[in-house]
């Protein structure tokens, strides 16, 4: 069995969600060059990560905890 990894880098997305983003500075830039890195890194096989926080005004699940469009963990 081999155990080497096939990868040896991803792109991490963290708390691009909602309640974190939306209405930040810049954030419809932001978001636009993420999905830009996103698709770019799917194209070329490299593993994209998503890593959303969740705390007691963000519950999982909730509005607020969805990742912001367009993004799209597929």
């Amino acid at each position: 069995m081999n155990t080497t990894p096939t990868h040896t880098s991803a792109l991490v997305v963290i708390d691009l969600q909602v309640g974190v983003v939306d209405g930040g500075w810049d954030y419809q830039g932001v978001l636009h060059r993420t999905n830009t890195l996103i698709e770019r890194a799917r194209a070329e096989h490299v593993p994209v990560v998503f890593v959303q926080h969740e705390e007691e005004e963000m519950p999982r699940g909730s509005d607020l905890w969805q990742l912001s469009p367009p993004l799209d963990p597929l």
